[in-house]
């Protein structure tokens, strides 16, 4: 594996929103738009939200550029283009050129695909690219993705584990979590079996209608599934997803969803899965006053500061605005303040497990 740039050059490329893409788990179902008659639509797209006709126009336009122009530049085009438009809508399209990409260039492909828009075009190309070459190709994947990005290539393993996850079916978990394991990122947080987790619990492509919410219902007898029931490698990454999950499945009850991560046994699972709420909480409110606020909300401080942590590395991750990380924490005291600023850096905390 070839040597990388410092972690902090890298952090742009692991921007998870890696699960700031929570804000997502209620898109479209692209892959309807040519069958579905009831997604027939004007094609609009005023700045905020994109109807479905016209995310069918984008696509067909994408196909045509994408056979004579260069694919980067297309791609950065549209990153430009979007660039304030909805979340929902900017990974819609992203998620489409990821697509027509993949159709176009073939696995080679992937190395134009990068973190923005929530991981669209990694979505889209990967998810393509697996049904197309089955399986086998993960490991294709995985080293091209090495070569471009270097070692923390985790937008790339993310994608990777939601076309896994689509291409076994979310009854077959344990399949999909070991082929993971054949991939070369081999710490227990981030990486590809995120993505296997997300598609379980938050399907962000696998939805039978146009609009149709894709969080599973919480089941109150087993809470913690499917966490409490795999392997113990990836159980840190699971309960990551599932705080993250909690905020969704609890319809957004603040308090809920505290009590669901702090009654989680094992301390430093609750700590992740707090970290995943905290994070949760941010994506969806954009407000930082607020996020304290429902983070305040926790039982005792320590899973406060996970809360904070959680929703600060969204912050940390994007070079534009890690100087306002510490706005999630600078009203704490020592070793308070400390212990926030160190936990949103949930690389450096991945790179110790």
């Amino acid at each position: 594996m070839k040597k990388i740039r410092s972690m902090s050059s890298v952090l742009v490329l692991v921007s998870l929103g890696i699960l700031g893409v929570s804000v997502f788990v209620f898109n479209l179902s692209f892959r309807d738009f040519k069958k579905n008659d009831s997604l027939k639509t004007a094609p609009v797209c005023q700045g905020i939200e994109c109807t479905a006709g016209f995310f069918r126009e984008e696509q067909s336009a994408l196909e045509k550029r994408l056979l004579r122009e260069n694919a980067a530049k297309v791609y950065a085009d549209i990153l430009v283009k979007y660039a304030h438009t909805a979340p929902n809508s900017q990974h819609g399209i992203a998620h489409i050129f990821g697509e027509v990409l993949y159709k176009t260039t073939g696995l080679s492909g992937i190395t134009v695909c990068d973190n923005s828009f929530a991981f669209g075009c990694f979505h889209g190309f990967l998810f393509n690219a697996i049904a197309d070459k089955d399986i086998a190709s993960i490991n294709d994947l995985d080293r091209m993705c090495i070569e471009k990005f270097g070692e923390y290539n985790l937008g790339c393993q993310h994608g990777i584990g939601h076309g896994i996850a689509e291409h076994y079916g979310s009854q077959n978990l344990d399949q999909s979590l070991d082929a993971c394991a054949t991939l070369s990122w081999k710490h227990r947080l981030m990486g590809c079996s995120g993505g296997v987790f997300m598609e379980y619990m938050m399907p962000t492509l696998s939805g039978k209608g146009a609009g149709s919410v894709q969080v599973k219902p919480l089941n109150p007898n087993d809470p913690y599934a499917p966490c409490d029931n795999i392997k113990h490698q990836f159980k840190p990454e699971c309960f990551y997803n599932l705080g993250n999950y909690f905020y969704h499945g609890t319809n957004q009850n603040i308090k809920e969803g505290f009590l669901l991560c702090e009654n989680t046994s094992e301390s430093g699972l609750r700590k992740t899965c707090l970290l995943g709420f905290g994070n949760a909480i941010y994506s969806n409110t954009r407000d930082i006053n607020q996020t304290i606020s429902y983070c305040e909300l926790a039982s005792n401080k320590e899973n406060e500061l996970s809360c904070r942590a959680g929703a600060a590395w969204i912050l940390y991750t994007n070079p534009a605005t890690r100087l306002d990380t510490k706005k999630l924490c600078q009203d704490l005291k020592e070793p308070d303040l400390k212990q926030c600023l160190n936990d949103s850096n949930l690389l450096q905390m991945a790179l110790k497990t």
